[in-house]
């Protein structure tokens, strides 16, 4: 949540939401593509055998949720966002590409593929930054 908290620390809500996907990626390109996130990488893994694991990464991803759609809400009104789809639901596609992303270009360590989802997410949500 750090992470995110400084990646969205910008008053211009769509400029936060922009940034935090480019330091998602530059975060992951200087990584190397070795780990992913830890807590989609337990989620994938624990899910189904641990519930305790399930629920504390679970109470994770609801908090980022939460936080992006705050973020999400702002940017839609102010004009920075498509307005047709409830912020949490834009949230939680957000989180969804960014996994996604980062699981294929972990498989082929190279950001291309990353790079590529989150281009096509903010073409998608018509993402402007002013």
């Amino acid at each position: 949540m750090e992470f995110l908290d400084k990646a969205l620390d910008n008053e211009n809500a769509g400029a936060a939401l922009d940034n935090f996907l480019t330091c998602a990626l530059e975060m992951h390109v200087t990584a190397g593509f070795v780990g992913g996130c830890i807590f989609g990488n337990t989620a994938l893994e624990m899910s189904d055998s641990n519930e305790e694991f399930a629920r504390l990464v679970g109470r994770f991803f609801d908090e980022w949720t939460n936080e992006l759609a705050r973020i999400v809400e702002k940017a839609q009104l102010n004009g920075q966002l498509r307005r047709d789809v409830p912020a949490e639901d834009v949230a939680r596609q957000v989180i969804a590409t960014l996994e996604g992303g980062i699981m294929m270009s972990r498989l082929k360590k190279d950001e291309q593929p990353m790079r590529e989802c989150l281009n096509v997410l903010r073409k998608t949500l018509e993402l402007k930054t002013r």
